[in-house]
C-alpha cells in the first residue's frame, strides 16, 4: 500500500506549486498484527498468518499467554513465506536463559 505523504497544491494554494515537484515520492506504510490476544487454537494460527499476509501485513507479532511466544512464531513460519514475526513478550522468569536460548537456535 503506498500513502503518499504531500498531496499536490490546489488551485487555491498555487503559489506554492514551484515547491512541489512534478513526480511526488511515495512512502509503503507496513501493516502490523499483535496476536497477544488471539483465542485460536494452535491449528489455526498457521491459517491466520497466510490470510495476515495475503492482505498485506508486513508483520505478526505474538505475546505469551496461553501458550510461548515461540510455538506460534513457528506455527506462522511455516505457513507463510515472507511475513517478519516476533516476540513482543517473552516471559523470561519461568525459563532459564539457557532453554530461551536453545529455542531461538532451533528457530533461526
Amino acid at each position: 500500500m503506498a500513502l503518499n505523504l504531500h498531496p499536490a497544491p490546489t488551485a487555491r494554494h498555487r503559489r506554492w506549486a514551484c515547491c512541489y515537484p512534478a513526480e511526488l515520492p511515495s512512502t509503503s506504510m507496513g501493516l502490523e498484527m499483535d496476536m497477544m490476544a488471539s483465542p485460536l487454537p494452535l491449528r489455526e494460527v498457521g491459517g491466520l498468518a497466510t490470510r495476515a499476509e495475503e492482505v498485506g501485513f508486513g508483520t505478526l507479532w505474538f505475546t505469551e499467554g496461553a501458550r510461548t511466544a515461540y510455538l506460534s512464531c513457528t506455527a506462522s513460519a511455516l505457513a507463510t513465506e515472507q511475513l517478519s514475526l516476533g516476540t513482543a513478550i517473552a516471559v523470561a522468569f519461568p525459563r532459564s536463559p539457557m532453554v530461551t536460548a536453545e529455542v531461538a537456535w532451533e528457530l533461526a
